[in-house]
């Protein structure tokens, strides 16, 4: 039950690690941030031209892949994207990406600090 934390496209090792009590991700049920497909598609198509497939990382869109470990839409927060934001779920804090980093740092902070 310590702090956990994760940012942009962080949470997909989070989606991908499994708790082996029930066979199904840590993430299973808890709601989340993490990089939204618009924020992430439009990197891509602004950058395709000059970089090719560098913003394509992952077979599927950061947002699919951890929608589906949480257990659907309801999980996965995406927020206002012009607006600094974070998730906090029991001892999870999570982000969308660089930009929400200063609240992001300053939400866990107080998350560890009280965790002590």
């Amino acid at each position: 039950n310590k702090p956990v934390g994760a940012i942009c496209h962080g949470p997909v090792v989070l989606a991908r690690a499994i708790d082996p009590s029930t066979g199904l991700s840590v993430l299973w049920h808890r709601r989340v941030m993490a990089l939204p497909r618009i924020m992430e598609g439009a990197a891509y198509v602004a950058t395709a031209w000059k970089l090719g497939g560098y913003y394509r990382t992952y077979p599927a869109y950061v947002q699919t892949e951890v929608t589906e470990a949480c257990g659907g839409k309801s999980y996965f927060q995406v927020g206002n994207i012009f607006a600094a934001r974070v998730v906090q779920d029991g001892n999870l804090t999570t982000a969308r990406w660089p930009g929400d980093s200063k609240v992001f740092a300053e939400a866990f902070l107080r998350q560890v600090h009280a965790d002590q």
